[in-house]
């Protein structure tokens, strides 16, 4: 039986994709023909020829909205064409898809189509967005027909051979139908070794960013467990390949593709130290020229003389999450393995055997004083000698929380309140906000100035603009809002949005002193909503579910949009705390605006008598 693997837009574009290259290496292993698609790659090589490669860029927010996809496919449906119908000619008849945030659009956009062309082929989502709540979600999309959660070797294997049987699907592993709700619990793969070399062959190798790199991994999931990473939720617990087997791969992809620069994909290559040091002996004793990347953690056990193996064995760029500088604050916020070591002789014996370095930065972690914040500036300022020619990855999203993480599932253990995204999170005190990691990333950038130290991502220039953004969408606090939208203004800071949300601003003020109602509300355009049942809606808008709000938006009562329009409420829905209110009429224009959008309500309409 045929299977198609598909990568969509937007990835990353250094190499191919590297779980689709592990998932066709192992159903291939048991038997199963793989046609692989990297869709990704091709509209990046397609853009890219026309200057439009800036659309990869990690500064680019919108991936994951409807609205932004659907553009984008539109604009570009020759080429998604173009690949479906080279995915429905392979003859598979599962076509999986690998899934994270970023991709998620796109490829519920291609599986729509698929399902329409093609109603018999089976579509299965996969990869870091399939866990927990968001398998939930997926699975209740019309064009998907399973969705695997976590680890996917074995599962998806069993879901292709009850395909292949004609049997039942499997109720026995964490695989999400129509007619299962909930998967079972993962069964992991205990012994890494077992699993074959990734399997790249296929993919267009010299169309990647790095055409002589390709990704590969030493171990999955992270024996620490800080309290902002996601990781456990899929990979659930640690698992690390032997040293030899490692080798063994590198030298294999030498030997086949002919590359000489690898990149570790995992969190950690130094989870296990006897595995590293293994591998580092082989390839140092073989005389394998090779050069490689990978990520590490702070350990007390990374000696000098093990960092001197790492940098003779083909180390070009070891980049440590340390993400601050005073170590028992690390093993607080849930590094264990920093326990007893020492970040600075790390930086300074790094140095010494010239292992190029990097660190990564967090800013605003729940517990961190402005104290402990000014520790890390002068922590900097003393390693500035021994870190001219590193690289610090500077968190631009500061410390968020993700769904599975520690902070986002038990937020008041850490002492904070969530907002209603992961990255606009407060401490219950008011000590930690938004605005204060905001500014804690501009000094900080601003310390790596002076001090010549080179850092991943830029100060943000619009500041004002960005705290105008947190006022307005987050604490609704339009008079504060008005302040710094008026101040990137007068920088010359800010776009037409902004210009728009500042008169949203006046309008809600001025209503406030008159004694009306004005509320200002974002769109239906979350793509939550505007993929499934939302197109169909005539207009809606959403409200946070307040007491307030539901007594004034009620059915037939009237509304004033702010161009002048007025609408008349036809139903009003709750949904996971906000208030959904439909309109009668057509669908509004700012279903495809960013704009801010204030419902007045009618000032000459009372409220109907309630139903009774």
């Amino acid at each position: 039986m045929k299977v198609a693997l598909v990568q969509a837009p937007f990835w990353g574009v250094g190499g191919p994709p590297y779980g689709i290259a592990c998932l066709s290496a192992y159903l291939r292993q048991h038997g199963y023909d793989v046609f692989k698609q990297d869709i990704n790659i091709k509209a990046y090589a397609e853009l890219a020829a026309a200057g439009q490669a800036q659309l990869w860029g990690l500064n680019q927010p919108r991936w994951g909205e409807i609205d932004h996809a659907q553009a984008f496919y539109v604009k570009h449906k020759d080429l998604f064409d173009d690949c479906l119908e080279e995915i429905l000619t392979s003859g598979s008849r599962v076509v999986g898809f690998s899934v994270l945030w970023s991709t998620e659009m796109i490829s519920r956009l291609l599986a729509r189509q698929i399902k329409q062309r093609a109603p018999s082929r089976l579509v299965v989502f996969g990869g870091p967005q399939c866990v927990a709540a968001s398998a939930r979600r997926l699975i209740g999309l019309p064009e998907v027909d399973y969705v695997v959660e976590g680890e996917g070797e074995e599962t998806f294997l069993a879901l292709l051979e009850a395909v292949r049987a004609g049997s039942p699907v499997p109720v026995d592993r964490p695989l999400l139908s129509k007619q299962v709700s909930y998967g079972a619990p993962q069964r992991l793969i205990r012994d890494l070794d077992t699993l074959p070399f990734a399997d790249f062959d296929g993919f267009p190798l010299d169309a990647y960013q790095q055409p002589l790199c390709l990704p590969v991994s030493t171990s999955r999931g992270c024996p620490n467990r800080c309290h902002y990473c996601d990781e456990k939720v899929f990979w659930q617990r640690f698992r690390s390949r032997g040293g030899q087997r490692i080798f063994d791969e590198v030298r294999h992809h030498v030997e086949r593709h002919g590359v000489r620069r690898f990149e570790f994909t995992d969190s950690l290559v130094n989870g296990k130290i006897d595995h590293l040091e293994q591998f580092c002996d082989l390839v140092n004793a073989s005389g394998l020229k090779i050069e490689w990347i990978g990520q590490a953690v702070v350990r007390k056990e990374m000696t000098k003389s093990l960092l001197q193996k790492i940098k003779d064995s083909g180390c070009v760029h070891l980049c440590f999450g340390a993400e601050h500088s005073n170590v028992d604050f690390m093993v607080n916020v849930g590094k264990v393995l920093a326990k007893g070591s020492n970040l600075d002789r790390l930086i300074r014996e790094s140095y010494e055997v010239r292992l190029p370095l990097g660190l990564n930065w967090m800013f605003g972690i729940p517990g961190q004083s402005h104290d402990d914040f000014l520790d890390d500036l002068r922590f900097f300022t003393r390693n500035a000698p021994y870190l001219q020619h590193a690289s610090i990855n500077n968190s631009p999203g500061f410390c968020g929380f993700t769904p599975g993480s520690a902070g986002y599932e038990r937020p008041g253990e850490l002492g904070i309140v969530l907002g209603p995204d992961g990255n606009s999170w407060k401490s219950k005190d008011g000590s930690n906000t938004y605005i204060t990691r905001l500014r804690r990333y501009q000094q900080f950038c601003q310390h790596l100035d002076s001090l010549g130290i080179r850092y991943a991502f830029p100060a943000y220039p619009n500041e004002s603009e960005l705290i105008g953004n947190y006022y307005f969408d987050i604490e609704k606090d339009y008079e504060s809002a008005q302040v710094f939208y008026s101040r990137a203004m007068m920088e010359n800071r800010c776009c037409d949005v902004t210009r728009e949300r500042l008169a949203a601003c006046g309008d809600v003020l001025k209503a406030k002193q008159s004694g009306e109602r004005v509320y200002i509300v974002p769109m239906a355009n979350d793509h939550n909503w505007c993929n499934g049942v939302a197109r169909d809606w005539a207009a809606a808008f959403f409200l946070p579910a307040t007491a307030e709000a539901q007594t004034d938006m009620v059915v037939g009562r009237e509304v004033v949009l702010s161009d002048g329009t007025r609408r008349i409420i036809a139903s009003t829905r709750e949904n996971d705390g906000s208030l959904v209110v439909f309109l009668e009429g057509q669908p509004l224009d700012a279903l495809r605006m960013e704009a801010p959008v204030t419902v007045r309500l009618a000032i000459d309409d009372a409220p109907p008598p309630p139903n009774l």
